[in-house]
């Protein structure tokens, strides 16, 4: 999933849920910083303390480090569906969540839920909900380098028709580098809500149409958020209310939008602004980190530093940190986060 799914749709279902606008986009924003922050190091703050972050994104050729396949991808990204200790046979291919109690997905939402702090459970839910998405359109591929990652033969359904022409599909030029991680070697179509397409993978040909997936995620993630502001365990029942169900129609019809991430977006938001809901703030990636400081360091574009670059500029720039940074979303996120990892790899270890 990208940007219109983590951050406008999210903020729409959680409108639908009960939600205030405040806490909407918070909860929006935090699904979505998981494909932004790239934090990498620890921050000395200036008055001592050092902050350790916890980074959610990556983009280069060090995915192929088990590190960051298990302290990134796997935890926020390709969630296995069951512990090791299940008693079933494990796998660390994603499955799309259904609920049950047994799922890590499923334990790890209601885990947000219990946080105490409203401010940052909120957050935490965001970031579940993240990951709850993600499952939706990354299932059958692993956060881990392997084999069963593996994509060949691709085809894109256009106009009732299988094509093995993918120009114009970002990504090409990668295809030559592209690990068997993630998805990474069919590129970002699990990520177009519209798709109908197909590919070979170790076990046999795959179809895969994204929009239905897209609806089912819709629905699982309203479900959760409809749980969490009326108290109730998530996947104790699947069933929404109504006034998700009267939508379907409408969401079947938006989620079939043909184009980029923002034209995707821009659908999102002119659809929120037709329902008379007040239409989220536009997404900014820095937002969250310039509240969080006084000095240079928040507005430093650090997301393509290496971490040794990010390590020199975080003590050069000698970030001052607001008067109530322990409270900043920022610093929440990123407590929540290492919370979610911790959780995650307790599950698979």
């Amino acid at each position: 999933m990208e940007k219109d799914i983590h951050y406008y749709a999210v903020y729409y279902l959680s409108k639908l849920a009960k939600f205030s606008d405040k806490q909407s986009e918070t909860i929006a924003y935090a699904s979505q910083y998981v494909d932004n922050s790239t934090e990498s190091d620890s921050i000395h703050l200036d008055n001592g303390h050092t902050f350790d972050t916890v980074r959610t994104a990556h983009y280069n050729l060090e995915a192929f480090d088990w590190n960051i396949q298990k302290k990134i991808y796997i935890p926020f990204h390709f969630i296995p569906a069951i512990t090791r200790e299940s008693g079933k046979s494990f796998s660390y291919v994603t499955k799309p969540a259904t609920g049950k109690k047994q799922e890590i997905i499923t334990k790890l939402v209601n885990n947000a839920f219990s946080e105490e702090d409203e401010n940052k459970r909120l957050i935490r839910i965001g970031i579940a909900l993240h990951t709850l998405a993600d499952t939706f359109s990354h299932f059958g591929f692993s956060g881990r380098h392997d084999d069963e990652n593996s994509v060949s033969h691709i085809k894109i359904k256009n106009n009732g028709t299988l094509s093995s022409n993918l120009q114009g599909i970002p990504g090409m030029a990668f295809k030559v580098l592209a690990p068997q991680i993630g998805h990474s070697e069919s590129y970002s179509l699990p990520d177009y809500p519209y798709l109908k397409w197909e590919y070979w993978s170790a076990n046999g040909k795959v179809q895969r149409n994204n929009s239905v997936n897209t609806l089912a995620c819709l629905k699982m993630l309203h479900n959760a958020l409809h749980c969490a502001k009326t108290g109730m365990t998530f996947g104790k029942t699947l069933d929404v209310p109504n006034v998700f169900s009267r939508q379907t129609t409408s969401l079947k019809t938006l989620i079939s939008t043909n184009g980029d991430t923002d034209v995707r977006c821009t659908a999102w938001n002119k659809f929120i602004g037709n329902c008379n809901i007040k239409k989220p703030k536009p997404y900014d990636k820095k937002e969250w980190r310039m509240k969080a400081f006084k000095s240079p360091l928040s507005k430093l574009d650090w997301d393509n530093l290496n971490e040794s670059a990010f390590r020199y500029y975080s003590k050069a720039l000698k970030p001052v940190a607001s008067n109530a940074f322990n409270k900043t979303n920022w610093a929440c996120f990123h407590r929540a986060a290492q919370k979610q990892r911790n959780f995650v790899l307790e599950c698979i270890n």
